[in-house]
């Protein structure tokens, strides 16, 4: 694995991570924060939601 796809995956990580809290506590602000970041970033969302964090919402 290289540094960048390392990088990249720290960062899938990140907003997976966060996106669980957002869920948990249901902060639709927080989340819609997460996915402009990850638009700023070129992830799509579905790399950090996945379908297990979706049916907590």
């Amino acid at each position: 694995m290289t540094g960048t796809e390392r990088q990249r995956q720290n960062l899938i990580e990140s907003l997976r991570v966060r996106f669980a809290k957002a869920v948990a506590d249901n902060d639709a602000d927080a989340k819609a924060a997460l996915f402009k970041e990850a638009v700023y970033l070129g992830i799509q969302p579905d790399a950090f939601t996945g379908s297990d964090l979706d049916q907590t919402a």
